[in-house]
């Protein structure tokens, strides 16, 4: 009886999704290293939509993730910044958003940009989720960005 209710209790922690609210500049050591986790693990795919993105270590991962493989797109709006050799997409609307999304699977968004000074002294917020239903608008947000 006790390995049944055991295996339920297993069962049961899978259906619930894997979700992080953080609030910087309290949280930016663990947000920071959560993203470059999330890039290390990526299998397939990496879409980054972000107003600045300059954050060196970032860059690094993302660079790293596609020497192996995986196909990283980055969609901005700020002209200035050296995001290295992604696949890079700049639209002429204006692109405010801050959105990281791996696999297709799951998906970080809030107001934080991915510069050093974002994550060092500014008050932002940036949550993480892998439910199935908020993904699947953020797949259709970066299909309407292609």
């Amino acid at each position: 009886m006790r390995k049944v209710v055991f295996i339920f209790f297993l069962v049961s922690l899978s259906l619930f999704a894997k979700e992080r609210l953080y609030f910087l500049p309290q949280d930016s050591k663990e947000a920071k290293n959560d993203i470059i986790g999330l890039i290390d693990g990526a299998q397939t795919s990496i879409d980054v939509a972000m107003y600045n993105l300059s954050y060196k270590k970032i860059i690094k991962a993302l660079e790293k993730a596609k020497k192996r493989g995986v196909d990283v797109k980055i969609y901005y709006e700020k002209s200035d910044q050296d995001i290295g050799s992604m696949n890079l997409y700049k639209d002429d609307r204006k692109l405010h958003t801050k959105i990281m999304m791996i696999d297709s699977s799951i998906v970080s968004f809030g107001s934080l940009n991915w510069t050093k000074k974002s994550f060092g002294e500014n008050y932002e917020v940036m949550y993480m989720t892998d439910r199935k239903k908020i993904v699947k608008e953020f797949v259709k947000f970066f299909k309407g960005l292609d």
